[in-house]
């Protein structure tokens, strides 16, 4: 495949699949290819302003292999994307599903606004069990066990606030006039 802007890498799926992503740094800008198999003419998958936090798709998910080389994860014709999921109330993170033939994308979960919780993991082939980082203002980050079909959790680690004495402080703004008059 050619790029019209500067190649930015290439990533292949468990099934051989690539995604080919480019950029054009004056704009900011980046564009992501599919590319189903070896000849077959490139299918745009994204095409958007680097700095549009709202509007990013998320990451695919990898898998590790060995000596240390990792591949997208793939389960039949779909792969899954992780993000922050900025939007106008806070990061949201999330975790869809995209279908590489249709590109047809379907959120499997976000975090609720009560609390800050990022998938680590997908567990199982069709991402409905996933491993998460949960974390509250009163609740130390956790590793979990996530079913998102009965939207049952379970504990993996049970840390504990390292700073329990910093639990009561507020941020305040000080304003003084100085002696110089500044």
């Amino acid at each position: 495949a050619k790029t019209e802007y500067r190649y930015g890498g290439v990533s292949f799926t468990d099934t051989g699949v690539a995604l080919l992503s480019e950029s054009d740094r004056a704009r900011r800008w980046t564009r992501t290819w599919l590319i189903d198999k070896p000849g077959a003419a490139p299918r745009k998958l994204w095409d958007r302003s680097q700095e549009d936090s709202y509007g990013n798709p998320g990451t695919p998910l990898r898998r590790g292999g060995a000596s240390g080389t990792s591949t997208i994860r793939q389960h039949g014709s779909s792969i899954f994307l992780t993000g922050l999921g900025a939007a106008p109330e806070g990061a949201r993170p999330f975790l869809d599903r995209l279908d590489l033939t249709t590109l047809k994308t379907e959120r499997l979960f976000r975090t609720s606004g009560r609390s800050y919780e990022t998938v680590v993991s997908v567990l199982s082939d069709d991402g409905s069990t996933i491993l998460t980082r949960y974390e509250t203002r009163s609740d130390a980050p956790n590793l979990y066990v996530r079913d998102l079909k009965s939207d049952a959790r379970r504990a993996v680690t049970s840390f504990q606030d390292p700073a329990p004495a910093l639990k009561g402080i507020q941020k305040q703004l000080v304003t003084y006039k100085r002696n110089d008059g500044v």
